[in-house]
């Protein structure tokens, strides 16, 4: 896993840079409408570069990972970086103003399916490990989180009015308890 956690660590290293620069871009150039959805999709997507990585990581004492073992992790990571990369605009125009609420709007299905994709397959592994576990029943109760987590993105997807986005984000600003409540138990 060794060998695995220094490739995971470039990647999303690439991933960081991408969202760093595009920061940087951003806050230089004169000609930028702020909004909040944007920035906060951002950091959102930086906390998922982060915790995938504490996830992988956490694994590194596991032992020798094969090829096929790496080849889904690599799937994600890949994902990860595209929404890393759509987190903030990578080009802001010379005439004209960007504006990140019209930004978000345009982007806004591309970038939360994305990390519907993310959640999903990192959800659904723990509920088939839930499931395999203890039943069905139970998974599905105490895979409450998941069920959550996947729910909101699939919103934050249809959210076409500013008020629905707000919703959905103080909705998800609750995802962490649901990701620490499997440790009770």
């Amino acid at each position: 896993m060794a060998q695995a956690l220094v490739l995971i660590s470039i990647v999303l290293g690439v991933a960081i840079t991408f969202e760093l620069e595009n920061l940087n871009r951003l806050i230089r150039a004169p000609n930028v409408r702020w909004h909040w959805a944007q920035p906060i999709f951002a950091f959102f997507a930086l906390m998922m570069v982060l915790v995938f990585w504490w996830m992988m990581a956490a694994r590194e004492g596991s032992g020798v990972i094969s090829l096929g073992e790496f080849l889904p992790i690599m799937g994600l990571m890949i994902v990860i970086v595209l929404i890393a990369a759509v987190a903030l605009p990578d080009r802001v125009p010379q005439e004209g103003t960007l504006d990140l609420g019209e930004y978000y709007m345009a982007n806004r299905k591309y970038q939360w399916s994305l990390v519907l994709i993310v959640v999903a397959t990192i959800g659904s592994g723990w509920l088939l490990t839930l499931w395999t576990r203890t039943g069905f029943v139970e998974a599905f109760t105490r895979g409450w989180g998941e069920w959550l987590s996947m729910l909101l993105v699939v919103w934050m997807i249809f959210a076409n009015r500013w008020w629905k986005v707000g919703i959905g984000y103080v909705a998800m600003s609750f995802i962490p308890i649901a990701w620490l409540s499997r440790t009770l138990g």
